[in-house]
């Protein structure tokens, strides 16, 4: 117990630290690097990621799916099971309303 607060102290000046470095390292005036950052901020670039992200949900869900029929037949306490479905459906509603919102929205 006594250690907790000096991890928190710790942790917390990491952070601060990281933070500091992250805004020092933005006034760069280093023209290479505005070009760099430039183009990770693209239009393409974000697409990109979007498209990434997108793919990624998608084997998370069937990776879900998998492992909670999977652990269904063996000797796995069924709540296991329940959560992965759980999870496998809160990913496919989060889906269908970021789907509507972006529809609404753009």
């Amino acid at each position: 117990p006594a250690a907790v607060p000096g991890f928190f102290g710790l942790a917390g000046g990491l952070l601060l630290f990281c933070a500091m470095a992250e805004l020092l390292s933005t006034r760069d005036l280093d023209p290479a690097r505005r070009e760099r950052d430039r183009e990770d901020h693209d239009e393409r670039g974000a697409m990109i990621r979007a498209m990434a992200r997108a793919r990624a949900g998608d084997v998370l869900l069937w990776l879900l799916l998998f492992g909670a029929a999977y652990l269904y037949f063996f000797d796995v306490p069924k709540w296991v099971s329940l959560i992965l479905l759980t999870l496998a459906c809160v990913k496919l509603l989060l889906d269908w309303m970021f789907t509507v919102w972006y529809r609404r929205q753009y």
